[in-house]
């Protein structure tokens, strides 16, 4: 007969949502008395599930921040505002580089 869990698959979900620790879930599956394979094969999917997360989340800061350097360099280039060419080329786009390597660390960090 096989196992029915004590901990649905929407538990996991709402503990994604809630971006609860590593350890938190650990220790609520110990918890729940289900078989030691059940209980790693779902923090594995929990694990799984959080780093794609996390990985998706970095794409989406890669993208504004290459964004926001394009979009600094167009403005450089076409001189849009003269009095502001300092604050374009080192502002925008310093910002754009804070961003994209803050999306670097969530894809590459577990």
């Amino acid at each position: 007969m096989p196992y029915t869990s004590t901990i649905p698959m929407e538990q996991l979900d709402k503990w994604l949502q809630e971006e609860k620790s590593l350890k938190f879930v650990k220790d609520q599956l110990e918890l729940s008395g289900m078989p030691l394979e059940l209980q790693n094969e779902m923090y594995q999917q929990y694990r799984k599930s959080r780093t794609a997360r996390r990985q998706w989340r970095g794409f989406i800061y890669l993208g504004i921040g290459a964004f926001l350097g394009f979009f600094s360099c167009f403005l450089t280039l076409i001189e849009a505002f003269p009095s502001l060419s300092s604050l374009i080329l080192y502002g925008i786009t310093g910002v754009g580089v804070c961003i994209i390597f803050y999306g670097l660390y969530n894809i590459f960090e577990d």
